[in-house]
């Protein structure tokens, strides 16, 4: 599946950061990727929520994240230094950056944050370059969005992807002309990184039954779920009030 793929994305979600099928197949593309790199093969992968904090996890094998609250809460970016030179922030348009950093503009939802001080002490600073900073309900500062200093791996805390997908009015979701820019943006960064790679599946049968369309697309969000639209193989999974 490496050899055929051009990159991954870690969803948000609730799984165990060490034992969860979620995190094996994580730590997998992870160590590939690191070992592609050496050769010259370029295999991005973009870690949001969870995905943020499983690419924390996974350099050193430890756990330095602490509780927090950034549930159902629209928060903007504090840049840090490094936004300036880094690679996922070289497309965004000025105006967007002052929209980013002065209006509560990302969407988040977890209750595990990166604090700067364990960001420092777990020497995921010699790994990652912090971007931003965000604050959460208590007053809590958190890294909200990272990359890698050699790898091609970006992780944001944070929820682009809503703001054009998500539409329930269960959830505080941005949906302004600059929030879905943001999205668009982020997305089309990702699209080009993945574009470096080279990969490709053996014919194109077995690239068609590897693609998600092989699994029913439920409307959700007139039932329980706080998801517009769900992916699923059991339409009562799918339309249930739980996340996946």
């Amino acid at each position: 599946m490496f050899k055929s793929l051009n990159g991954v994305v870690l969803p948000g979600g609730g799984q165990d950061l060490k034992t969860s099928g979620y995190a094996k197949a994580s730590q997998f593309f992870f160590e590939k990727s690191v070992e592609a790199y050496a050769k010259g093969d370029i295999f991005p992968i973009l870690g949001i929520c969870l995905g943020f904090e499983q690419l924390t996890e996974m350099v050193y094998g430890k756990n330095w994240l602490t509780q927090c609250d950034a549930e159902n809460v629209l928060l903007p970016l504090k840049f840090l230094p490094a936004y300036n030179t880094s690679r996922l922030f070289k497309g965004f348009t000025p105006d967007l950056l002052v929209a980013l950093e002065t209006k509560p503009i990302t969407a988040n939802f977890h209750h595990k944050c990166m604090t700067p001080k364990n960001f420092s002490l777990s020497g995921l600073d010699k790994f990652y370059d912090a971007l931003s900073t965000s604050i959460d309900k208590d007053g809590l500062e958190f890294i909200s969005t990272m990359e890698a200093k050699k790898f091609p791996f970006y992780g944001l805390q944070w929820h682009p992807e809503k703001a054009v997908y998500e539409w329930t009015e269960r959830e505080h979701l941005p949906h302004s002309y600059e929030a879905i820019r943001i999205s668009q943006t982020i997305i089309n960064f990702f699209v080009n990184e993945a574009r470096r790679s080279r990969h490709a599946f053996v014919n194109s049968t077995v690239e068609m039954t590897s693609l998600i369309y092989n699994y029913p697309l439920y409307y959700a969000a007139m039932k329980t779920s706080k998801f517009t639209q769900i992916y699923s193989d059991n339409e009562t999974v799918a339309t249930k009030g739980s996340r996946p």
